[in-house]
């Protein structure tokens, strides 16, 4: 593409989208070798987007559209190649319920909170 030097790819966002086209864009530029300088933009303080997990009050609460659901291989195959699939956790068997915060926060009154939430006096 470029006449000297390496390619210059601007990734927008850091996102599980923007994330793993970085990593992508880097590991076919290496496959072809070629010289590439990925630089990731993001507006956020942190990396990750949507997903986040929080620890509050010895609850492990999951935060994004599905997180990371093991049926979704595509998301297992990519923590895999990153070398992270030993880090994922999955849920625990032996739990009877599941607790899911669907209103936005700046919608929902504390009734509508999750029993986390309203064990906490905080939001999720």
């Amino acid at each position: 593409m470029s006449g000297t030097g390496p390619d210059r790819i601007v990734v927008i966002g850091g996102g599980i989208s923007g994330l793993s086209s970085a990593f992508y864009l880097l590991r076919e530029a290496e496959k072809r070798g070629q010289s590439v300088k990925v630089t990731l933009v993001e507006a956020a303080g942190r990396l990750g987007g949507k997903i986040e997990t929080l620890h509050r009050d010895g609850f492990v609460i999951e935060k994004g559209p599905d997180s990371f659901l093991a049926r979704k291989t595509a998301m297992i195959e990519l923590a895999r190649e990153l070398g992270i699939a030993d880090e994922l956790t999955g849920t625990n068997p032996a739990a009877q319920k599941r607790i899911f915060c669907t209103a936005e926060r700046s919608t929902r009154s504390r009734k509508e909170w999750c029993s986390a939430c309203r064990r906490t006096s905080r939001r999720c």
